[in-house]
């Protein structure tokens, strides 16, 4: 009966440990495809930030008349 309990409560343990390693795996992939997609929004945020500053400055820069507006 003891040696029964034992492995019953080994394959317990080793399932437990199956679970927990699927679990860590699991949340390390989702964090990596997560930082990647991020990465990806922020490059073009910054491109599409850098291309209104751009546009900003040329019509700052050309505006007709713009002595008599001030």
């Amino acid at each position: 009966m003891k040696d029964r309990q034992r492995r019953v409560a080994m394959w317990a343990a080793i399932a437990l440990y199956l679970v927990g390693l699927g679990f860590l795996g699991g949340i390390t992939v989702e964090r990596v495809r997560f930082s990647r997609e991020r990465g990806a929004a922020v490059a073009r945020f910054e491109t599409a930030a850098g291309q209104l500053r751009a546009r900003m400055m040329t019509l700052e820069r050309g505006a007709p008349g713009d002595d008599a507006v001030r």
